[in-house]
């Protein structure tokens, strides 16, 4: 195994691209996108949906956080805000232009305007890149870890407020890049409480919080067009915490199994190859599942319960494929 590798996000990578995958492959089903013609709902696949959606982006943003604390407190890899600034411009938000413009382009689902701040999935992207820059300012400002951390909670809460270029929704994700910065810092001791016990404990929160949250969700929708605008904030900002826990209970859950496994199991080189394919997954797959639903007659020629399957499969083997083939490519590799 190579020294100072990160397995245990190796270990993790692979199933957040089902996750993302899944829940878009089966959005339809919990409201999230429109039922393709011919769909009927159902029950099982939209808690499916409920279940990929719990912690998947969180988690993401967490690994980033992770990844980058290493970066920046181990190897010293960003000497500035400039350049760090520049690195992630030409990765996040050039990436968002190109490829929003092609999203545009081929479903009109919006105002073409929001290609640049994220059409569509890629809103995700201008939302890490001030992950990355807020990351940065605050390790270099020595701030108490404590005062911090209640700053971003309360960020959290108030993510409801609309703000332009995704920075509310960096408002929400900050945090969890922030946990994942620390996660890497006390990587040890976490581990140290990685057990079958601890992880039997944390599995039985995550569901009992996915049903509970799921459930004041649909509550809270059904009444906020009817209250205040006192109400209505609370509402939404306790929503946003609560699903702020279920997020962090999920991945914590999953950091302890990957812990434990990593710990026992030597990783294949096809899961950490897999995990390299991530940041290309997650910009094909929405086009591919967009298309297969509302652009093709697919949802009217298969039977309905094998629609979403069938959508998860080739979106995931497309996207890989996809990935593969332009990071052939110097432009490729810049892209993703």
């Amino acid at each position: 195994m190579k020294t100072g590798w990160l397995y245990e996000i190796s270990f993790i990578r692979p199933i957040l691209l089902v996750l993302l995958v899944s829940y878009h492959a089966f959005a339809p089903f919990c409201g999230a996108w429109e039922l393709p013609t011919g769909i009927e709902p159902n029950y099982i696949y939209k808690w499916i949906a409920l279940f990929s959606r719990a912690f998947r982006l969180e988690a993401f943003v967490f690994v980033s956080g992770y990844i980058f604390a290493m970066q920046v407190i181990q190897k010293k890899k960003f000497t500035s805000l400039k350049q760090l600034m520049y690195s992630k411009f030409i990765r996040l938000i050039i990436p968002c232009w190109i490829f929003g413009l092609i999203y545009w382009a081929l479903f009109r689902t919006a105002h073409p305007v929001k290609i640049l701040t994220g059409i569509g999935h890629l809103w995700y992207l201008p939302c890490l890149f001030w992950c990355f820059l807020l990351f940065y300012f605050i390790s270099k400002c020595k701030f108490k870890g404590t005062n911090v951390f209640v700053t971003l909670v309360i960020l959290c809460g108030l993510s409801f407020i609309p703000l332009p270029f995704q920075l509310n929704r960096t408002m929400y994700y900050m945090l969890f890049f922030y946990l994942g910065g620390e996660f890497w810092k006390h990587t040890t001791e976490i581990k140290q409480h990685a057990n079958i016990r601890n992880i039997i404990i944390g599995s039985i929160v995550f569901l009992s919080l996915l049903i509970s949250v799921n459930i004041y969700m649909e509550f809270y929708q059904s009444i906020i067009n009817d209250v205040g605008y006192v109400e209505k904030a609370f509402y939404l900002a306790t929503n946003n915490l609560l699903k702020a826990i279920l997020a962090f209970v999920g991945i914590l859950t999953l950091f302890l199994i990957a812990s434990i496994y990593t710990r026992n199991h030597l990783l294949g080189k096809w899961i950490i190859d897999i995990g390299v394919l991530g940041y290309g997954v997650y910009i094909f797959h929405q086009f591919i599942l967009r298309w297969m639903y509302y652009n093709t007659a697919l949802s009217e020629t298969l039977n309905g319960g094998l629609l979403p399957w069938v959508g998860l499969v080739t979106a995931l083997l497309l996207s890989c494929l996809l990935t593969i083939l332009l990071r052939k490519f110097k432009i490729g590799r810049k892209l993703l």
